[in-house]
């Protein structure tokens, strides 16, 4: 494994780590999620899958170890989505393959859509391909839990704040008003074994570097592209897709499922007993279904 920084169309770097001790096969090109978020629970799946595929996996831009973002920098979508295409270039990987974690998955999509000549597939895990409708999503299963705690006040009081909110920001922080006790149990967040957790390097983050990743977020979060639902855009991508969906995950919005089986060309997994990190929930089930699926290709 390589850690190395690669530099981008206008000068920033960004962080990555690069197995590619497999000759002659595919590239895995990883984006996390968050926004904001970072590649340290991939770390150990990384690995594994390393066995067969090279893997680049990478702190996007303004986040972590990556050059930081400004306050008073430009910093959109659209821009992480050529951040992608100048890493391929950088490297000269004559294609790639994409596996979009939450987030990641919205921007997995509309590099596919932008660079497909570029795109030899496409994995989604619990994608957010409407950051609005994922958000609501997420509150809505906070509610169904807080009814069944007897919590209707607070429910009802969320459900206010969330009349006429189209704004990610806004959405955001009714999230994080919700109790933190309730939010742990909706996520159905497991404690990460002790072999994910030997790959994570959080004891190495500066306060600095997590500073610059909440910038990235507020960034990203304010961006109007946000507002918009790409769903429908799964079926304008001409390469192999597959969906990993956690049967516990309360991010993916209900019906986004079924329209992505009717409408494209796409192969929809389901992996029991997991939540929105299907990676770290089941590391060895989410292994295999990427190299049953990258077999294909």
């Amino acid at each position: 494994m390589e850690e190395l920084f690669i530099p981008l169309a206008d000068g920033k770097r960004v962080f990555a780590r690069y197995y590619h001790e497999q000759k002659d096969t595919k590239t895995i090109l990883y984006l996390h999620g968050g926004p904001g978020a970072n590649c340290e629970s991939f770390h150990y799946v990384a690995h594994q899958l390393a066995e067969k595929i090279n893997i680049l996996m990478f702190d996007q831009r303004g986040v972590l170890r990556s050059d930081g973002v400004g306050e008073d920098e430009e910093l959109t979508v659209n821009m992480l989505v050529d951040d992608c295409e100048s890493i391929r270039k950088a490297l000269h990987i004559p294609k790639i393959i994409l596996l979009g974690h939450s987030y990641g998955g919205l921007i997995a999509l509309l590099y596919a859509r932008r660079y497909p000549e570029y795109t030899q597939g496409i994995i989604y895990e619990n994608p957010g391909w409407s950051s609005v409708d994922a958000m609501k999503a997420i509150i809505e299963h906070h509610c169904d839990y807080l009814h069944s705690v007897q919590e209707d006040a607070l429910c009802d009081e969320i459900h206010a704040r969330m009349e006429g909110i189209t704004d990610l920001c806004q959405l955001g922080d009714i999230l994080t008003s919700i109790p933190e006790n309730y939010r742990e149990i909706v996520y159905y967040n497991k404690p990460w074994s002790p072999e994910i957790l030997e790959y994570c390097h959080f004891d190495t983050i500066t306060e600095e570097q997590w500073h610059n990743s909440e910038v990235h977020q507020k960034k990203i979060m304010a961006d109007p592209i946000n507002t918009v639902n790409f769903l429908e855009d799964t079926a304008k991508v001409s390469c192999p897709q597959i969906l990993l969906r956690g049967d516990h995950d309360p991010v993916f919005p209900d019906g986004f499922q079924e329209w992505f089986s009717t409408h494209t060309n796409g192969i929809v997994k389901i992996v029991s007993d997991c939540g929105h990190y299907i990676h770290a929930d089941k590391p060895q089930v989410f292994c295999q279904a990427v190299w049953n699926f990258i077999d294909c290709l």
